[in-house]
């Protein structure tokens, strides 16, 4: 058996002993050294009394099923690039995330995270992120490995509590600043404040003469209101790298995973690129809404590139159930929906996205919009089953010869999901 398997077995066995631990009574166990508590409410987590030392198992599995037509769907590549058809439909049933999650506290002052994500289509496993966090200068916290960078409040809420299925096609805007990266992060939350301050090695693609670039990534969020069922969020984002003059571009599946990607444009000698958002949220009771403005620069290119490219989003959800979405001012995010009843909660959204490319010389530039609309239940604090509806339409995306062919400019979609977190 090779590594890659045996490895694919061991985190199988191991997520395996995690959800059967779950499944048990909470209780404490002591020992003939310090008294030991057992968590089992939401993972496994074993520590000592005074939480001087702590290890946590946790994890969440995501199965997907997407059905999406027209736009969504790259039906043909023709002579050149301008003759892709969007055209048909197709659907895909797929774990879009199997993570095991392992945390925990040394000393008092030193935390990690180590989380692998597990390939079940190839069998394989990989440490999708790990870092060491060093929390002794409190509120001051220092990170350091590998891992996303800190940049908008819908990329900081984590993907089990999102509200619809897929982050905002905004982001794809930038892109390059939320993907995981090796570097450091220093981060404080004291008052109404929270912010943070990045440098990461850029990828491979961007290094010279065996010599990594680094990009920063800047973020300040403030909370005037942070009280329970009350919330009112403003954030600034801002990322900056230098490109080499290397090809650049901004391509969208329009927040279905397994779609065809459009291109809002390229720039293939970009230089400097730059990134700034806008985030703002209020929440009052059931009641929650949300959104932001990117807006990226590229610097350099000839007529025909890309020069900027910018998006939005604007967001509103309610629990039908009376539950108030969580947040947390450490991280600046929002947090689980946690049902009240033994039915759970049910939640319906709305979410209305668009994004579009300045590009030089161009007569009409490329834009992609997409209104989702959607339902949740979160059966219990570990399951969550969503729908989506989505409804996208484009406007100099696809060019005038591959409409001839039947392609089409505007599509539909479904996406559905089932989550277990632990």
């Amino acid at each position: 058996m090779s590594s890659e398997k045996r490895l694919f077995a061991l985190s199988l066995t191991t997520l395996a002993a995690a959800v059967a631990s779950a499944t048990a009574h909470a209780g404490t166990v002591t020992s003939d050294g310090q008294d030991l508590v057992i968590k089992t409410k939401g993972g496994l987590e074993v520590g000592t009394v005074d939480k001087t030392f702590t290890f946590k198992v946790g994890g969440r599995l995501q199965l997907d099923y997407d059905v999406y037509e027209d736009v969504f769907h790259k039906s043909g590549v023709g002579a050149d690039a301008d003759n892709i058809a969007y055209t048909g439909s197709a659907d895909s049933l797929y774990f879009r995330r199997s993570f095991l999650e392992f945390s925990g506290t040394v000393n008092t002052d030193w935390k990690y995270v180590m989380n692998l994500a597990i390939d079940t289509d190839k069998s394989t496993a990989i440490w999708d992120e790990a870092h060491i966090d060093y929390v002794g200068f409190a509120p001051v916290t220092i990170k350091l490995g590998k891992y996303e960078a800190d940049f908008g409040l819908e990329h900081a809420t984590s993907s089990k509590w999102i509200t619809a299925i897929e982050r905002s096609m905004v982001l794809d805007v930038g892109g390059w600043q939320t993907a995981k990266q090796y570097g450091g992060q220093v981060s404080a939350t004291g008052g109404m404040l929270y912010g943070s301050l990045g440098l990461f090695q850029n990828d491979d693609s961007l290094a010279h003469d065996g010599k990594h670039s680094y990009a920063y990534v800047a973020r300040a969020v403030i909370a005037p209101i942070n009280e329970a069922g009350r919330v009112l969020h403003f954030g600034l984002d801002y990322a900056h790298r230098n490109n080499r003059e290397t090809s650049q571009s901004v391509k969208t599946s329009m927040a279905v995973k397994k779609a065809d990607a459009i291109t809002l444009g390229t720039n293939e000698t970009a230089k400097e690129d730059d990134v700034f958002m806008i985030e703002a949220a209020y929440a009052m009771g059931p009641l929650s809404a949300q959104a932001e403005y990117i807006n990226r620069n590229l610097d350099g290119g000839n007529d025909g590139d890309l020069e900027s490219a910018e998006g939005y989003n604007v967001q509103v959800a309610y629990t039908l159930t009376g539950e108030a979405r969580g947040y947390k001012l450490d991280g600046g995010k929002f947090d689980a929906v946690k049902p009240a009843g033994a039915r759970g909660a049910y939640e319906v959204f709305y979410r209305f996205d668009n994004a579009s490319g300045e590009v030089k010389a161009a007569t009409g530039n490329p834009e992609a919009t997409v209104h989702t609309v959607g339902m949740n239940w979160y059966a219990n604090e570990n399951v969550k089953v969503a729908l989506n509806y989505l409804m996208s339409a484009t406007d100099n995306v696809v060019s005038d010869s591959a409409k001839a062919a039947g392609s089409k400019d505007d599509g539909n979609a479904i996406s559905a999901r089932l989550q277990y977190a632990f």
